[in-house]
């Protein structure tokens, strides 16, 4: 019996031993795999700032653009309401009056174009802005967890090196006259 306890005692050191190796393998390939998901959310996040950084710019310029075809706009005006007073037979043979209404009409559908383009960049933006803010609290949940798993896979080591590891010699019978 004594020989069989012992035996039991052995295997199922060997177990323990082995559950133990399989148990810090699979909590490192946890804190790999989080590292590896962290380090790829880390990237999507600033690919994700950088394509904001371009929208903006990419707004700035339209603003300006908008911005800068205001004079020519309103010198059109000013001009077409200048002749726009002259005698009626004086409107019809102007040449640079019908230019100049081309002109404001061109003007101002250039400035309807990049105001819809405005419009359409600042979605963007704010649809960039909304993923980059879901990226962030991803990577904070990510990071969070592998805390925990190294904390987890700490604790263990902790409480391994605490438990008393068993050996054949420790292994004493109770009761020998039960054995004999």
């Amino acid at each position: 019996m004594v020989g069989q306890n012992q035996r039991l005692a052995e295997r199922t050191q060997r177990e323990v031993d082995h559950a133990r190796k399989n148990t810090d393998n699979a909590l490192r390939r946890v804190i790999q795999d989080t590292d590896n998901l962290r380090m790829a959310l880390v990237k999507e996040i600033q690919r994700c700032e950088e394509k904001i950084k371009q929208t903006e710019h990419s707004l700035q310029d339209t603003i300006d653009e908008i911005e800068g075809h205001h004079p020519q706009y309103n010198n059109c005006h000013a001009e077409s309401r200048r002749r726009i007073t002259r005698p009626h037979p004086e409107q019809i043979e102007d040449r640079v009056f019908v230019g100049l209404n081309e002109e404001d009409r061109a003007v101002v559908n250039m400035v309807q174009e990049l105001q819809d383009q405005r419009a359409n960049t600042e979605a963007v933006l704010h649809r960039l802005q909304a993923i980059r803010a879901k990226l962030i609290a991803d990577l904070k949940a990510k990071t969070a967890g592998q805390q925990l798993d190294v904390d987890c896979a700490r604790q263990v080591q902790v409480h391994a090196a605490q438990m008393p590891h068993p050996t054949v010699n420790m292994w004493k019978p109770i009761a020998p006259q039960l054995y004999a």
